[in-house]
């Protein structure tokens, strides 16, 4: 919740004291699996911490599991926050081949997990990383503004009918940031087509923003106006 309201202080230091029981009481499941991984993963990539994800991920084959009792929800779960720590080292220029290839390919298989398993919720999660991927890429020779359009669409369609509305949020940031990023490859007259809807895209997600107290994302809200 603290993390959710941008308290990130708050936040850390209730990890901090998961992490120190986990280490001290080596629980069954661990605390780095499945939905407490996906809060805390998301919570050290949001702050800074991409590298200490995948650093520990590298170091320990059974990072983010519970051994062979891992669920398939939790395997994906765990492909989403490798995948999403990924791209906060593309925003910084890492960009390889080898390691562009190897994001796309951990989201492609989050995203298919996600559907086997059937949770809606993360079905938006894993779509709304790979539409990021896309924008990060921005190859025009791969379509890429088409397949982050298309994976939004089908985020957004499961979000309305779920009635998630901190994802509608996230959905229409990933939008607002995939117009903003792809109107530099495109002709006067697109760019000029998307103006307004972009204005539309943000009016709408400020209010959402503002109404849910949804403070963890004022700062690319922000990025975004701006």
């Amino acid at each position: 919740m603290h993390f959710m309201l941008g308290q990130n202080s708050e936040a850390g230091k209730l990890f901090e004291e998961a992490r120190k029981i986990d280490r001290e009481d080596r629980p069954r499941p661990p605390f780095l699996y499945s939905q407490s991984l996906f809060r805390y993963g998301y919570f050290l990539i949001e702050t800074g911490h991409a590298d200490q994800v995948l650093d520990e991920a590298e170091r320990d084959q059974e990072w983010g599991t519970n051994g062979q009792d891992s669920s398939l929800l939790s395997r994906a779960i765990r492909l989403l926050v490798l995948g999403a720590a990924r791209l906060s080292l593309m925003e910084r220029e890492v960009r390889s081949t080898d390691f562009v290839h190897g994001t796309q390919e951990i989201l492609d298989d989050a995203v298919a997990m996600f559907r086997t398993a059937g949770y809606a919720d993360y079905s938006v999660r894993g779509l709304l990383e790979r539409a990021r991927f896309y924008r990060l890429r921005h190859q025009i020779e791969d379509d890429d503004y088409i397949r982050a359009q298309e994976d939004l669409d089908r985020a957004s369609s499961e979000a309305e009918r779920g009635q998630m509305d901190l994802l509608r949020a996230d959905i229409l940031l990933e939008r607002a940031a995939s117009y903003r990023e792809f109107t530099r490859m495109m002709t006067d007259a697109e760019r000029e087509a998307l103006k307004g809807r972009l204005s539309g895209l943000l009016k709408e997600v400020g209010e959402l923003v503002r109404t849910m107290q949804y403070a963890r994302r004022d700062g690319w809200l922000k990025e975004l106006v701006d």
